[in-house]
């Protein structure tokens, strides 16, 4: 980590060389796009810029193609939020510990989808892209204080119908 910054994250095997680089480059608060094949390791980037976020009192905004996979990353990483949140006296697991509703509990996530907000004063946002167009369009609360964006199955960039909102 970049000035003797304690590492927002330890993970519990052994990072690969693009998931180092990645990682250095997020400590250095430089933009990161992640190209790799599917099961290569390209989500620890993206829970490191999370957990980041949870160590630099930021936020982070994690994007989704469509509407179910919010609602499965919102449940997910409300696990991994909370765990944090609750070992803040040190770096973020991997490891899940809590349930999904005592995580939506300890109140570190939020979702929008469009039909369902809910805690949109959290940490990390979990939102379809089109619900972040609209927030860059118009403004919002939400956008207060945002460090990070990730951009989840980003391979929607060359769909002809939805493509433009990558």
């Amino acid at each position: 980590s970049a000035g003797g910054t304690p590492p927002a994250m330890t993970f519990s095997f052994e990072l690969d060389g693009f998931q180092r680089a990645a990682i250095n480059c997020l400590e250095r608060r430089e933009s990161v796009l992640v190209s790799a094949h599917t099961s290569a390791g390209k989500t620890a980037v993206a829970q490191y810029a999370m957990a980041m976020a949870i160590r630099d009192n930021q936020r982070v905004i994690y994007t989704t193609p469509i509407k179910a996979l919010s609602n499965q990353k919102y449940r997910d990483l409300g696990i991994a939020f909370a765990n944090a949140k609750l070992a803040r006296s040190g770096p973020m697991s991997e490891q899940s510990e809590l349930t999904a509703e005592a995580a939506a509990a300890a109140g570190d996530v939020g979702l929008m989808t469009g039909d369902v907000t809910v805690n949109q004063e959290a940490n990390c946002l979990v939102m379809t892209t089109e619900i972040l167009r609209s927030m860059l369009y118009h403004g919002g609360e939400a956008l207060r204080e945002v460090a990070w964006v990730v951009f989840d199955e980003v391979h929607y960039l060359r769909d002809k119908e939805r493509g433009v909102v990558w």
